[in-house]
Order: structure tokens, then C-alpha cells, then sequence
């Protein structure tokens, strides 16, 4: 019998999200290189044959994945590696059939319920009433205090149907020359209506 585990990974790595999904069989993903070379810390593990293939589909500029990989194949997985682009990885993401766990990271937001996990449509699509019931009486409140406590109820309510875990946590570094204009600070920086000044 020949099972797939499919691992959706986008750019790295901070919160993984549990989804009802079996991976197909055969992927459907367009694959732009079926391999990408092994980070320097890749030990070698045998291959357990019970464990099912771990297929990961990640972005080219994605450094995290690799360091995924890694961690599969010390754990006895035979991966096999999807490198896609951005709008094939984007799309994939929103059919539970293609994958099994969906890894991803999230910036440290100010607001709890902005992080994309609360949205009933993020990958892993959490939709209970135990969660919208915390969540919206989180969000209907506006006393900082208050919503402290009403936070916790929403915690709670992660703990107890767990539809993500931490698996880490990551930093940057940010810059910016001077003569770089029209960069609006961002979690994810982004250069849309950049420019340099002479």
C-alpha cells in the first residue's frame, strides 16, 4: 500500500494546523523541481517503510522547508520534494485532499484574532461554536482588561480542540537604506510602490 503524507509548507514555520484530510495519492501539484539541495545539518536516518511518503510543496525561496525535510527524514520519512511557485502553492493550500498537515508561520500581531488561524477559512478550516463563541465575545469587547480575561476563554477553547500547535519561534532583521522611499512598515515587508531616491 503506498501512503502519502502531504505536507503544505509556506515560506516557514510556526504554527502547524490539523486538517481532516487524507493526501491523494498522486499530487497535483506542478512541480518546477522534483529536488532542492539538503541543508548542511541533514543526518542520515533509515527509511521506516511504514510510514507513509511525506510529499512537501514549497516555494523556492522557502529556507524553512528544508530544515522540515531534514526533521522528516530523521524521522524515518522518504520525502519527496515539491518545489512550486507561489500561485500553484497558494492555490494547493485550499484543498484539504492534497495534504495532511499545513505548516506556516504568522507574525506577532497586535490584535489575537487577526492571526490567520481564527479565520474559519484558513487552511485547516476551524469553524466550531465552542471558537466562534469566544471569539466573538473577544472581539465585542473593548475594554483592554476585559478582553485579558475574555482571552483566556479563547485560549481555552485552542487548548481544548487544538486546531493548530507552536511548533517554534523565529526572528528577523530589517533594514532600510535611506534613500529607499514609499516602504510601508509591515510584519512582511513588502515593495509595492517602492523607490530609490537619487
Amino acid at each position: 500500500m503506498n501512503r502519502t503524507l502531504s505536507l503544505g509548507l509556506l515560506l516557514g514555520t510556526v504554527l502547524a494546523t490539523t486538517a481532516c484530510a487524507r493526501a491523494a495519492e498522486d499530487s497535483s501539484a506542478a512541480p518546477v523541481a522534483s529536488e532542492a539541495p539538503a541543508p548542511a545539518q541533514a543526518s542520515p536516518a533509515k527509511i521506516d517503510p511504514a510510514l507513509p511518503v511525506a510529499i512537501v510543496h514549497k516555494t523556492a525561496s522557502c529556507g524553512c522547508c528544508g530544515i522540515w525535510v531534514d526533521h522528516l527524514k530523521a524521522a524515518g520519512f522518504q520525502v519527496q520534494l515539491d518545489v512550486v511557485e507561489w500561485a500553484t502553492l497558494t492555490k494547493n493550500r485550499t484543498d484539504p485532499k492534497l495534504w495532511d498537515i499545513y505548516i506556516t508561520h504568522s507574525p506577532f500581531l497586535p490584535e489575537p484574532s487577526l492571526n490567520g488561524f481564527m479565520s474559519d477559512t484558513t487552511p485547516g478550516w476551524w469553524a466550531t461554536d465552542a471558537k466562534h463563541k469566544a471569539v466573538e465575545a473577544f472581539n465585542a469587547e473593548s475594554d483592554p482588561a476585559k478582553r485579558a480575561k475574555l482571552y483566556e476563554d479563547v485560549q481555552k477553547v485552542i487548548y481544548d480542540e487544538a486546531p493548530i500547535y507552536k511548533v517554534g519561534d523565529f526572528n528577523a532583521l530589517a533594514a532600510q537604506a535611506p534613500n529607499l522611499q514609499g516602504v510601508t512598515p509591515a510584519p512582511w515587508p513588502f515593495f509595492w510602490n517602492a523607490w530609490l531616491e537619487k
